[in-house]
């Protein structure tokens, strides 16, 4: 691949979907965390919300 084709490859990318998926793979990743301090009240509140 050229660096043209590479160019218009990403410039044809849907931002709103990059987005989208980036603040999903930040709640899993939170989620995840969130797993192992579920003892405190108001994180188990946090964890049942995500």
């Amino acid at each position: 691949m050229t660096a043209v084709a590479a160019a218009r490859q990403a410039r044809n990318r849907a931002v709103g979907l990059d987005a989208a998926r980036f603040v999903l793979i930040v709640l899993v990743v939170a989620g995840h965390l969130l797993e192992h301090l579920r003892h405190a009240p108001h994180l188990d509140l946090l964890y049942c919300f995500i």
